[in-house]
C-alpha cells in the first residue's frame, strides 16, 4: 500500500475568546482514587497536533493512553473536577486536567464552549479548562463535553466522563483527550498505524497507499465522512475503505488513498478529513456537525520511470556511454545497474550522470560488474524507478581466447564426415572449427560442420571434406580469438 500523510486532530467548533482572564475558582490537590466507587471503566487518552505548546515533544504529534492505575482523582468539589494522568508529579508523559463549571456552579452533563484557562486564570462566569504537562500555558481556550457525572455526596465524585479540545496561546495546534472515571458512558479511543505515510506513483499510473485505524476504546467508533480539500484535491481519491459507521472495540479498518499525478508530474498537496466518535457528516466538502475529526495532510509524489537504455550491452569493466529515457527525471538523480538485488546492495553506480531533460539522462556504466542482464534504476527525491523489461542492460564478460587440449577421434578420411569431440577451454556459443592444411587457420583450412558448443570445455563437430592427407592443427575460433596450435590439437586426414 512515495503521497506523505501527516495525521492531526482538528477543531470542529468555533472558539471565541473575548473574556479577560482572571483567577480560577476551586482548589485541586491530588490524592488516590477512592476504593468504594462503583465498578465501571476507567481510562484516558491524550493526543495533540504538532506544535501544541503543552506537547512535551513540541515538534511532533503526541499520543498517549492511560489505564485505571495511571489515573488519580484529586480532592475536588462540585465546581472543579480534576485528574492527574500518568503520575502525581510532573513528567514528560504525566498530565493534569481540570474541568470547571461556570458561575461557581455544579458540573453537569453537556457541552461547555469557550472554556478558558491558563496560569493567569479564568473569569468565574466562564467554564474553565486546564490541560498541562511539563509545559503550561499563560492562556488556554477550548471546549469540553461532560458525558457523565455523578456524586456520591456533595463534593465527592462518583463517576465522570468527558471529551475535550484545548488550544494554548492562540487558535493554533490543539490537544485533545477523552477521560472516563468509574463511568459507564461510552469511551472513545483510537490509534493510527502511522502518522507519516508516503504515497507515490510511477509515471502516469495511479499510486495507492493506506493507513489503519484501530478502536482502542470501549465503545464502537463511528468512522464516517471522508472528503478532500485544498488546491490539488482533485488529484486524490479514496481507492478503498473497510471502515464502517460502527467500528467495534479492538477492531481495525483501513482507508486506501489513491493519487493521480497531474500532467506535468508536479507534486500535489491536499487534505483528507474523516470523523470519529459521534460525528454527523455534513454535505461533501463540509465539516461534521459534531464529534471529533481527523485531518490528513497529503503530499502526492511521482517517482521516475525508465523506458529504454541504449546501447543495451557493454563490458563488465564498465565505461559504456548510455542514454536513458523515461519520465520524472530531475536534477540530482542517480543511476545504478542492479546485480540481482535491485537498486540496493551490490548495484553498480553509473558515473557522469547528466539530466538532459525530464525524460532523458546520459551516463557511463560502472565497472567490476557481474556478467548478465540486469535492471537499470534511476533514483530521485521522489523515489526509485521500478524494474521493467525496458530498463535492461547486459554486462558482457570480457572475451577469452579458446584453447584446444584434445581431439577424439584424431584421424579420419580426407573426404570428411568424421564426428569428433574437441576438449579445451573458453568455448562459447557461436564458435567455429577449422582443420589447417599447412597454413594455419587461414588460407586453405577445412571448415568443420555441425559445430555444437556443449559447454565452455567441449565442442562436437564433423570434419569437412576435400582435405589434403596429413596431420594438421585443429583450430577453434571465438570472439576472444583463435586457439594457438599445440600437439594436443592434431587431426590426421
Amino acid at each position: 500500500m512515495n503521497a506523505l500523510l501527516t495525521f492531526r486532530r482538528v477543531s470542529l467548533a468555533t472558539i471565541l475568546v473575548s473574556a479577560v482572564l482572571l483567577g480560577i475558582s476551586g482548589t485541586i490537590g491530588v490524592t488516590s482514587a477512592a476504593a468504594s466507587l462503583p465498578a465501571a471503566f476507567t481510562g484516558a487518552s491524550i493526543d495533540s497536533e504538532s506544535g501544541a505548546n503543552v506537547n512535551p515533544l513540541h515538534n511532533e504529534t503526541y499520543a498517549q493512553s492511560f489505564t485505571a492505575s495511571q489515573i488519580f482523582e484529586p480532592d475536588d468539589n462540585s465546581n472543579v473536577i480534576g485528574f492527574a494522568l500518568g503520575g502525581e508529579l510532573p513528567g514528560p508523559d504525566n498530565w493534569s486536567l481540570a474541568f470547571i463549571a461556570p458561575n461557581q456552579g455544579v458540573l453537569e452533563p453537556g457541552t461547555y464552549d469557550n472554556a478558558l484557562g491558563g496560569s493567569i486564570g479564568v473569569p468565574s462566569s466562564s467554564p474553565g479548562l486546564n490541560v498541562s504537562s511539563e509545559i503550561g500555558c499563560n492562556q488556554q481556550f477550548g471546549q469540553f463535553t461532560v458525558l457523565d457525572v455523578t456524586y456520591i455526596s456533595p463534593g465527592v465524585l462518583g463517576s465522570f466522563a468527558a471529551t475535550f479540545e484545548d488550544h494554548c496561546e492562540g487558535q493554533g495546534p490543539a490537544t485533545f483527550g477523552d477521560i472516563s472515571y468509574n463511568s459507564t458512558a461510552p469511551f472513545y479511543g483510537e490509534s493510527l498505524s502511522q502518522d507519516h505515510l508516503v504515497v507515490d506513483t510511477t509515471g502516469t499510473a495511479p499510486g495507492v497507499s493506506g493507513f489503519t485505524i484501530t478502536n482502542t476504546g470501549q465503545s464502537p467508533l463511528d468512522i464516517s465522512g471522508g472528503y478532500f480539500s485544498g488546491t490539488s484535491a482533485s488529484d486524490f481519491f479514496v481507492a478503498d475503505s473497510t471502515c464502517s459507521p460502527a467500528l467495534a472495540p479492538g477492531a481495525k479498518c483501513e482507508f486506501d488513498i489513491g493519487y493521480n499525478p497531474p500532467a506535468d508530474n508536479a507534486s500535489s498537496e491536499a487534505s483528507f478529513s474523516f470523523y470519529d466518535e459521534l460525528a454527523t457528516q455534513g454535505p461533501p466538502g463540509a465539516p461534521a456537525t459534531n464529534g471529533t475529526g481527523r485531518d490528513v495532510t497529503l503530499d502526492g509524489e511521482s517517482r521516475p520511470t525508465v523506458t529504454s537504455v541504449k546501447p543495451r550491452t557493454g563490458p563488465t569493466s564498465g565505461g559504456t556511454a548510455i542514454t536513458i529515457r523515461g519520465t520524472n527525471f530531475t536534477t540530482g538523480a542517480t543511476v545504478v545497474i542492479g546485480q540481482g538485488s535491485g537498486a540496493g546492495i551490490g548495484a553498480i553506480a553509473a558515473t557522469d550522470v547528466v539530466v538532459v531533460s525530464p525524460t532523458e539522462h546520459t551516463a557511463v556504466t560502472g565497472g567490476k560488474a557481474k556478467a548478465g542482464t540486469w535492471s537499470l534504476f534511476v533514483t530521485t527525491s521522489k523515489g526509485t524507478s521500478l524494474a521493467n523489461s525496458g530498463d535492461d542492460f547486459a554486462y558482457e564478460a570480457a572475451a577469452v581466447m579458446p584453447t584446444v587440449t584434445s581431439v577424439s577421434p584424431n584421424s579420419g578420411p580426407t573426404a570428411g564426415g568424421t564426428t569428433m569431440t574437441i576438449t579445451g577451454t573458453g568455448f562459447v556459443t557461436g564458435a567455429s572449427v577449422v582443420v589447417g592444411q599447412g597454413a594455419g587457420p587461414q588460407t586453405g583450412a577445412i571448415a568443420a560442420t555441425n559445430v555444437k558448443v556443449v559447454s565452455p570445455t567441449e565442442i562436437t563437430a564433423t570434419t569437412g571434406g576435400g582435405a589434403k592427407a596429413g596431420t594438421w592443427n585443429l583450430f577453434v575460433r571465438t570472439p576472444g580469438g583463435t586457439s594457438p596450435p599445440n600437439t594436443g590439437d592434431d587431426f590426421t586426414y
